[in-house]
């Protein structure tokens, strides 16, 4: 009496053939994998060459620095020039 050598998968049983030393067996899956392709944009570049935050902050200061630079220089004239006096009348 020869027993039958079966495997089991997916609560199914299938049967082994004799006399073989390998068996393959290939199933369709219903899982779909989709592969992308994203286009490397100009913001991927700035981030990777030093980071999109530094640049706008560096375009900012280039573009804030002479209205700091004139705050400045106002506040500091203001201190400069400063008079005590009681009357009110002297520098207008």
């Amino acid at each position: 009496m020869s027993k039958q050598l079966s495997y089991h998968f997916n609560d199914n049983v299938y049967p082994l053939v004799k006399n073989s030393v390998i068996q393959t067996k290939i199933y369709r899956d219903n899982v779909e994998v989709v592969h992308e392709r994203v286009v490397y944009s100009f913001l991927d570049l700035l981030g990777d060459l030093g980071g999109v935050t530094e640049i706008i902050t560096l375009a900012f200061g280039i573009f804030l620095l002479p209205i700091s630079e004139h705050s400045f220089y106002v506040a500091a004239l203001k201190k400069m020039y400063m008079a005590r006096t009681k009357d009110d009348t002297l520098f207008r």
